[in-house]
């Protein structure tokens, strides 16, 4: 993903969060979809409850688990690119 540095997301409010066993998913109803959520995808998308540039999000990330910026970015591209595609975040 190519992504624009100025671009905000937020979580649609078309996806609810529910637990299943021990994991996190989140519910499309529209979709008759769930999609089941790692750590760092669940925390990606709580970020995004409020408008919030990916660089922000990876700067969270990193704050948070130490990790290299580098390998944050890709995670936050992907996963940025996947919740578009399903509906989960729209631009702010």
């Amino acid at each position: 993903m190519t992504r624009e540095v100025s671009t905000r997301y937020v979580q649609s409010g078309q996806g609810k969060l529910k637990k299943v066993g021990d994991e996190t998913a989140v519910y499309v109803e529209t979709q008759k979809g769930l999609h089941v959520l790692n750590e760092t995808a669940l925390l990606i998308y709580q970020a995004m409850a409020q408008p919030a540039r990916a660089d922000q999000v990876v700067q969270l990330l990193v704050d948070l688990t130490g990790e290299e910026p580098a390998r944050v970015e890709g995670d936050v591209d992907r996963t940025v690119s996947l919740y578009l595609k399903y509906g989960l975040i729209e631009e702010a």
